[in-house]
């Protein structure tokens, strides 16, 4: 029974170790919408999710949560700018660590295609694959 117990724990172990996340930086970038293109960037230290950059980019490399007029925009169609949905998603994935736990009904559109990429990088920080993606 002890032997049985003692490769339980041995498995349990393995699988958990495998799932951890590795040191490094990882990027992902969307497909164009309405001129401007989705990225989310990830910073892991210490196993342990540290920064994480949630914006998009239009062709000149301007960035969205920047500018003011389409944040305006954003906020009259939306009731919220971009820039507060963004820093929302990412403060909250830092706090909880899990991608999953992270619900923001206020646009749905976005944490949805929030949450799509980060499982895109979560998924190359448990293999350690750094760099810049896209999907």
């Amino acid at each position: 029974v002890k032997k049985i117990i003692r490769i339980v724990l041995f498995i349990i172990i393995s699988i958990f170790s495998l799932a951890a996340l590795k040191d490094g930086s990882y990027c992902v970038e969307g497909k164009f919408v309405d001129g401007w293109q989705p990225f989310l960037k990830l910073i892991v230290k210490n196993e342990k999710i540290i920064g994480a950059q949630y914006d998009r980019k239009n062709a000149q490399s301007q960035i969205f949560s920047i500018d003011q007029s389409g944040n305006e925009s954003f906020k009259d169609k939306n009731g919220i700018s971009f820039r507060d949905v963004s820093f929302s998603l990412t403060r909250s994935l830092i706090k909880t660590q899990d991608v999953n736990a992270i619900e923001d009904s206020r646009v749905p559109e976005l944490t949805h295609e929030f949450k799509t990429m980060m499982k895109f990088l979560i998924e190359k920080a448990n293999s350690g694959t750094t760099g810049n993606f896209t999907m």
